[in-house]
């Protein structure tokens, strides 16, 4: 079951969680230039979050926390 899901579009990162995931605090690390984006939305009054970034050229680490400490984390390189 993918609890958290996130999709990336022309700049845009798109989360969408189940909604007993509840709170969902999100970073967004670009590892080669060390910027940093952060966002939070709660599943449960919304069906997804649209995090908008500069799209450089680069690999990104994506880490999801829910509100209960459960983590989730992927790489994006574009």
């Amino acid at each position: 079951v993918e609890y958290i899901q996130c999709y990336y579009y022309s700049g845009a990162l798109m989360f969408a969680a189940l909604d007993f995931v509840s709170e969902v605090e999100i970073i967004v690390e670009n590892l080669s230039t060390n910027e940093v984006w952060f966002g939070e939305f709660d599943a449960r009054v919304q069906e997804s979050y649209l995090m908008e970034f500069i799209s450089a050229p680069g690999t990104y680490e994506i880490t999801c926390t829910t509100s209960s400490g459960d983590v989730y984390s992927g790489t994006l390189t574009i």
